[in-house]
């Protein structure tokens, strides 16, 4: 049978038990299944009355009997046995595939689908399989069980999320089918959904709207490759920018500490000459100190000599002024005395001319004291020629009174006093 679109459906599997005329063809049988059918159980015929060998295959589980009565399986082989041990089943030990489709299946909008499903399934406990279920009543069983549970997952999807069903894990199913047939010794590996079908016109509607969606899907993941091309572009950009700025603030540092260890070697070594300077000026300056002190010693040496040489010279300059003094002092005061003396010889000759013409008449005194006072000017100005005469002691007070008279005598002595002060 097809789908609407052309699609094969897969064939309804159906699980059989069947008999054969001998164990030998149990690897055949389960090996090369004609499509549609999954035989589950052999039933080999019982041996003749006089067979001495059973044989025990091994690619199928043996239910062996005694009588009628179970008993454990031999292993494999060929055995010498009586009659009446034979194989009274032989039960797959393949891991069997079941398909199961189901038509008309509504969806949760009531639109009817139909659904390929695939189950994986084997037989665990053959005496349980065998006694308790059968090929025949599991086929019933199982296609009963797969039917419901395919409509009520079917039943719970909306018609355009059903696709979404195609090659899922039916994980509820396959728990459920587990747990109804565990007792039958059958266990199911893996239920899966290999196909779903919708009307032609809604499978029409639903792949507009899927190839819609996916150019839709396509577009979005076009712009969000170019999206995320800009975002790996500018995140480059701005890691090229990071790392500029990073080298930047890197050889920024690096002169930033070069510069500062340049800065402490400069200091270092400005402050190593500033003590090397400071020694040298302290040893110049103690150099320069002695020096100093020794043309000190020296200046005050030679100032001394100079002093003592000078105060020598004028000591000896001053004695022989003062011996040229005195002899010329002594020289002026003979020569004083000696004029002083004819000016009083002078004086006394005149006196004696004045008191005899005083006694002649009293008229010819002030013609006399004229005379007299012309006499002393000029006994004055002779003196005031001669300038090499000093008059002192009591002797010139007597002559300046002789000649000028005490009130003369007395105003040229204040006169001197005022002049010294």
């Amino acid at each position: 049978p097809r789908h609407a679109h052309g699609t094969v459906m897969a064939l309804k599997t159906r699980c059989t038990q069947m008999s054969i005329s001998s164990v030998s063809q149990a690897g055949l049988i389960f090996g090369n299944a004609t499509p549609g059918t999954c035989p589950l159980v052999l039933i080999p015929p019982e041996r003749f009355s006089c067979s001495l060998f059973l044989r025990v295959p091994q690619d199928a589980h043996c239910v062996m009997q005694v009588w009628g009565r179970d008993i454990d399986p031999f292993a494999p082989g060929l055995h010498m046995l009586p009659p009446w041990y034979r194989v009274a089943y032989l039960v797959t030990k393949q891991n069997n595939t079941y398909n199961a489709p189901v038509v008309g299946c509504p969806t949760a909008d009531n639109v009817k689908v139909k659904i390929d499903l695939s189950l994986s399934f084997s037989i665990d406990n053959p005496r349980s399989f065998v006694y308790n279920l059968g090929a025949m009543r599991f086929d019933e069983l199982l296609q009963a069980a797969t039917e419901e549970a395919t409509r009520g997952l079917v039943r719970s999807t909306p018609v355009e999320k059903v696709y979404e069903l195609r090659g899922s894990k039916a994980d509820q199913m396959l728990e459920t089918l587990k747990e109804k047939f565990r007792e039958f010794g059958v266990h199911f590996a893996s239920a899966t959904i290999t196909n779903v079908e919708l009307p032609e016109q809604i499978a029409n509607s639903l792949q507009q709207a899927t190839l819609y969606e996916s150019k839709t899907k396509e577009q979005e993941k076009s712009h969000e490759f170019h999206m995320t091309q800009l975002r790996n572009q500018a995140g480059q950009e701005h890691r090229k920018l990071d790392i500029n700025n990073d080298m930047q603030m890197k050889e920024m540092t690096a002169k930033k500490n070069r510069s500062e260890l340049e800065r402490k070697t400069k200091i270092t070594e400005a402050e190593r000459m500033k003590s090397l300077d400071l020694q040298k000026a302290r040893e110049e300056e103690e150099v320069m100190r002695i020096n100093a002190g020794a043309d000190v010693k020296n200046s005050v040496s030679k100032v001394k000599r100079d002093l003592i040489l000078r105060h020598e010279k004028a000591q000896s300059e001053v004695s022989g002024k003062k011996v040229a003094v005195e002899q010329e002092v002594k020289s002026m005061r003979l020569r004083s005395d000696a004029d002083f003396q004819k000016c009083t010889d002078r004086e006394m000759g005149r006196r004696a001319e004045a008191e005899a013409e005083s006694k002649a008449a009293q008229t010819f005194m002030e013609k006399r004291a004229h005379e007299l006072s012309i006499a002393r000017l000029e006994a004055i100005k002779e003196l005031a020629e001669k300038a090499d005469i000093m008059v002192t002691g009591d002797n010139g007070d007597q002559f300046l009174n002789t000649m000028f008279g005490a009130a003369v005598t007395t105003s040229l002595q204040a006169n001197e006093s005022i002049r010294m002060m």
